[in-house]
């Protein structure tokens, strides 16, 4: 199917998450924001090994969605007849693979403010922070929604 380029995608995404932690390691304090609050200052802090966390957390997760979830039975908020079959599962795997899309991203808007040192840096994200993070409730509302036209 088409969207096999988005399972593409969120592996390069989530390779850059990598190489992103790596290459900024050896500039990091020895301090640095593992947490934020909503006007995005840092309230809690770690060790700047923690920077590697956000890609090993996207890895778990993207490891989940693309060899776990495939294999199961997916429960579908619908009864799957013969004729909606093909839709509800195209759709149901569409929703999954922009889902992970939306949570990559979001890691790397993450990873961008911890990696920033400047208030003023952080500023900069916080739209984008908030696009990222409504999308990934929108995307399955807008699934919900869509599942029971087309079934």
């Amino acid at each position: 199917m088409w969207f096999k380029g988005l399972d593409i995608i969120n592996v390069i995404l989530l390779l850059l998450l990598f190489v992103r932690a790596i290459k900024a390691y050896p500039k990091l304090p020895q301090k640095i924001p593992t947490h934020f609050n909503l006007h995005l200052e840092p309230d809690a802090w770690g060790s700047r090994v923690m920077i590697f966390f956000l890609p090993t957390l996207a890895g778990f997760i993207l490891s989940l969605f693309m060899v776990v979830l495939p294999e199961s039975e997916p429960n579908l908020i619908v009864p799957i007849t013969p004729e909606n079959r093909e839709v509800q599962l195209y759709m149901g795997d569409l929703m999954t693979k922009l889902l992970l899309l939306g949570i990559l991203v979001f890691k790397h808007f993450l990873l961008s403010i911890t990696i920033c040192t400047e208030p003023a840096c952080r500023k900069q994200f916080k739209p984008y922070i908030i696009i990222c993070f409504i999308s990934v409730f929108v995307v399955p509302f807008v699934y919900m929604v869509l599942s029971y036209i087309y079934r």
